[in-house]
């Protein structure tokens, strides 16, 4: 049986840009948050893999970094 390590909520755990599983574990979490669309979910992907700072080094960091970022855009949109 394999049981992914990435379960639950982010954590302080080091966050690795370059782990799929990881991104996607943080695009999962995300969704559940706001609903995101398919859509979002890939504009997420590349945002991670393009735009987050270095200085970004845990799963709750990405995930708030996220957040913001999210609700700036969104924010601007309207």
């Amino acid at each position: 049986m394999n049981v992914s390590m990435y379960t639950g909520q982010p954590s302080r755990r080091a966050f690795d840009r370059f782990n799929g599983e990881q991104v996607l574990f943080i695009i999962n979490s995300y969704e559940r948050l706001s609903g995101c669309t398919l859509a979002e979910a890939l504009q997420i992907e590349d945002m991670i893999a393009n735009q987050l700072p270095l200085e970004v080094k845990s799963e709750i960091s990405v995930f708030h970094w996220l957040k913001d970022k999210k609700e700036a855009t969104t924010f601007l949109q309207n």
